[in-house]
């Protein structure tokens, strides 16, 4: 193993989540860190974005992680997938509910991170963010389909897409009725119900927010 690689792989030991409560939601996020500090290295030339759709789980969707040129995945999330913190494991270790891995090369995918997140790089990405580089996932997804020339590919983009709009929009919806029950005084969690958009115009105002009628 080459002294820079031995340098990522000691990055991602440092920065790996401990717990799965940590680690929830934050693989993709994880994941481009680690590609940053790989392009640091000069290392994009050895190695590769990960990414598995995880099927029969009603907590993940998908799980990423750096792949090296010989097959050993760089994982800072790992504890989510069977409660370990190995970091290190070989590509075919992951569980069959993984399902068939999709490979990305690195760069577009940073440089997508860099020019949506800027200096503000949290811990996660805003829904604005995420839109961004998933569609730039499907990007990706959609050229590798052309090059296969294979339609049933760029039909699974283009349902990938539909999801992801589909998706993003309903979250912007709740967000926006969260606000507006916040600002009529309501428990937030009125706002789960997507009857509040008919309702929240027949509400009366909150008892603090009432207007005591004068004395006569």
């Amino acid at each position: 193993m080459s002294r820079p690689l031995r340098a990522l792989v000691g990055f991602a030991r440092r920065h790996s989540l401990r717990s799965v409560r940590e680690a929830r939601g934050r693989c993709l996020h994880a994941t481009l860190v680690l590609g940053q500090e790989a392009r640091r290295l000069k290392l994009l030339d050895r190695v590769r974005f990960v990414r598995w759709k995880v099927r029969n789980d009603p907590h993940y969707l998908e799980h990423w992680a750096m792949l090296t040129d010989d097959d050993e995945v760089l994982d800072l999330t790992d504890v989510q997938v069977d409660g370990t913190r190995r970091v290190q494991r070989q590509l075919g270790d992951y569980p069959t509910d993984f399902g068939a891995p999709s490979i990305y090369p690195p760069e577009p995918l940073l440089d997508t991170y860099a020019e949506v997140c800027g200096q503000a790089q949290g811990e996660r990405f805003s829904r604005t963010q995420l839109w961004k580089l998933q569609r730039q996932v499907l990007a990706l997804d959609a050229r590798a389909g052309l090059e296969r020339a294979s339609p049933r590919a760029l039909l699974r983009v283009a349902a990938g897409l539909a999801t992801l709009a589909l998706r993003l929009a309903w979250d912007l919806w709740l967000e926006r009725l969260r606000e507006r029950a916040g600002r009529l005084g309501y428990s937030t969690r009125l706002a789960d119900s997507p009857l509040l958009r008919w309702i929240e115009p027949r509400l009366p105002a909150p008892p603090q927010q009432r207007r005591r009628r004068p004395r006569r």
